[in-house]
């Protein structure tokens, strides 16, 4: 019965139905929502679950109904894009809902049916709004749709495109016709430094990484950081005694005092194991100076190179750091720590490192913490907010105020900071430094 609502003439009824439907779920009606795939749909809330209803039922028929509308161009942009985005996933779909993100496992379907779908679209795909055309080729090119590689190759080698659009047309490339790609990837400069240089860099260790150690090697001097962190890496996945010696290089620059700061911990642990007995003792007693001379020193490797992007992510998504629980960066955040909007402007990066490394340190201007002890026993500890002679207002770990009355108090000591001690444990080097 339900499912008849969803031909209902108001847009709020269909959208309520659908949401029943798929929501609860109520499997028995979930196939007439999958029908209305082929009708306009502008809303896009509703949209996303019935192209969902087609990825749950799983067949070769929902699998071409998925492709058709991925392919039609008065579609919403964003829906065509989860309708190929769902082909993707048709071999190894994600346990966790799409629409609903709760555990909603479904089989695994054989690749092919979303590569036999997608093939016959391909060439409509390619024409009209480029997001759609992009994630197409990217699509097609992980569900193995060769048919689409000689466009590629015109892509990658077309100088009116952006470096980005050719950088991922010879990734894709590189899934089905490496051979071809390698030949691409050779041929790219190191000057200017670019996405398609870091894409060829990649393509080369996946497909020709002993022929191309010379190449690796040259981009450890690149003017790019991206390109030099890359370079170092892709050496420390190389067996190669060529690339052994280019680490041994890389080290003894690194004790000269000589190597870019922003590659410190790439070329670290690229020698991780890969050095003579000689050098690791050298390393051992260069950081053991440090370490003597500097509180910072076992962190001082992750001072330069981070990544704004991946810092971002750590900031506001990880949740073993919780640093939004505290720390708030325009309007979202806590306010037990200071304002981080933004301290890049008046604070420099040995700083910021302190902070989470050694955050007792320094603790910032108006977040000295305090703890209390009251006539009954009890401590509090937190943020002093505010105080008169009346009472105290604290702000606790959790972001929480507390009210103590002066007259209750009956000791008061300066506390540690607020900020955990530990956060280095939490995370890799690598992380930090991003942070």
């Amino acid at each position: 019965e339900l499912s008849q609502f969803l031909n209902d003439a108001s847009q709020l009824v269909v959208l309520e139905a659908a949401r029943a439907i798929y929501d609860e779920p109520i499997p028995i009606a979930m196939s007439s929502l999958a029908a209305l795939i082929d009708g306009p749909g502008s809303d896009a809330e509703l949209v996303r679950r019935v192209l969902n209803a087609n990825f749950r039922l799983g067949s070769p028929e929902t699998a071409a109904r998925l492709a058709e509308f991925a392919a039609r161009a008065t579609a919403l942009p964003e829906m065509r894009i989860e309708a190929l985005s769902i082909l993707d996933a048709w071999a190894a779909p994600d346990p966790r809902d799409r629409v609903l993100n709760a555990y909603r496992p479904i089989a695994a379907r054989p690749m092919l049916e979303a590569a036999e779908a997608l093939a016959p679209q391909v060439e409509s795909l390619m024409i009209g709004e480029p997001s759609v055309r992009e994630e197409s080729i990217r699509v097609a090119s992980m569900l193995g749709i060769k048919s689409i590689a000689p466009m590629l190759v015109s892509r990658v080698q077309d100088e009116q495109l952006g470096e980005e659009l050719r950088a991922s047309a010879l990734v894709a490339l590189s899934r089905l016709d490496p051979r071809q790609a390698v030949v691409l990837a050779r041929e790219v400069k190191m000057l200017p430094a670019s996405d398609r240089l870091t894409a060829a860099l990649r393509v080369l260790a996946t497909h020709d990484a002993e022929a191309s150690i010379a190449k690796f090697v040259d981009a450890t001097q690149s003017r790019n950081v991206e390109v030099r962190q890359l370079a170092w890496d892709l050496l420390a996945e190389s067996k190669s005694p060529s690339a052994d010696a280019a680490i041994g290089e890389g080290i003894k620059s690194y004790l000269q005092g000589e190597l870019p700061a922003d590659v410190h911990l790439n070329v670290l642990e690229a020698a991780d194991g890969r050095v003579d007995e000689p050098t690791q003792a050298a390393l051992a007693e260069h950081g053991r100076r440090l370490t003597d001379q500097d509180p910072l020193g076992p962190w001082l490797v992750a001072l330069e190179g981070g990544d704004v992007e991946r810092g971002g992510k750590l900031f506001f998504e990880n949740t073993k750091l919780s640093c939004l629980r505290c720390h708030k960066v325009d309007r979202a955040g806590g306010e037990v720590g200071p304002n981080l909007t933004v301290i890049g402007k008046e604070k420099d990066r040995r700083y910021l490192l302190e902070s989470i490394c050694l955050p007792n340190a320094q603790v910032a201007k108006g977040f000295e913490t305090a703890m209390i002890l009251n006539d009954s026993g009890q401590t509090f500890s937190g943020i002093v907010k505010s105080e008169n002679d009346d009472f105290i207002d604290l702000i606790q770990s959790d972001g929480s105020q507390i009210r103590i009355p002066t007259e209750e108090i009956e000791g008061r000591r300066k506390g540690k900071s607020s900020m955990p001690e530990d956060l280095t444990k939490q995370m890799s080097r690598r992380d930090l430094r991003d942070l």
